[in-house]
C-alpha cells in the first residue's frame, strides 16, 4: 500500500521541453537549472514528468539520478501525441513503455508513473516489472 509523507515534504517535478513541444516566444530556464534552484531550497525529492515520453526521459533521468542526493521519480507521458480527427493517438503503446523501466530503474529512479497519454494499462506493465524487481526501488 502506499506509505504516507510526512507534512511538509516537498517534490519538485518539471517537464522538460522536446523541439517539437517548444512555446513559440516563451523562454523557459533549462530544467536541470530549475530542478538545482529547487534542491537549494531542500526539497526531499526531484522528478521529471510528460516530456517527450519514457525514451526522452530515461537519458535525463540519469543525469538527475547522478546529481541528485534526494529520491527522483519520473512519471512519462506516451509520447509526443498526433492529433488524428480530434482524437489525440500517443506513438508508445503500453509494452514500448515497459522497456523503458529497467534503465529507469538502473539510473537510480525510485519512483516511476505514467502521465498523459498513459492508461492503466501501462501502469500494469510497470507494476510486473517493478514486482520482480522491488529491491530496486523505495515501497510505494
Amino acid at each position: 500500500g502506499a506509505q504516507e509523507a510526512e507534512a511538509g515534504t516537498i517534490v519538485v517535478s518539471v517537464s522538460p521541453r522536446t523541439e517539437q513541444a517548444q512555446i513559440p516566444g516563451r523562454r523557459v530556464p533549462p530544467w536541470d537549472q530549475m530542478l538545482g534552484a529547487a534542491l537549494k531550497l531542500g526539497v526531499q525529492g526531484l522528478g521529471l514528468n510528460c516530456g517527450g515520453g519514457a525514451a526522452h526521459l530515461a537519458p535525463l533521468a540519469l543525469k538527475l539520478c547522478q546529481a541528485a542526493k534526494v529520491p527522483v521519480w519520473i512519471k512519462a507521458s506516451a509520447g509526443i501525441p498526433r492529433v488524428d480527427v480530434g482524437k489525440m493517438d500517443y506513438p508508445i503503446d503500453s509494452r514500448s513503455f515497459m522497456r523503458f523501466v529497467p534503465p529507469l530503474v538502473e539510473a537510480g529512479v525510485k519512483f516511476i508513473g505514467g502521465c498523459c497519454g498513459t492508461t492503466p494499462e501501462y501502469i500494469e506493465y510497470v507494476r510486473v516489472w517493478v514486482d520482480n524487481y522491488q529491491e530496486n526501488l523505495l515501497p510505494v
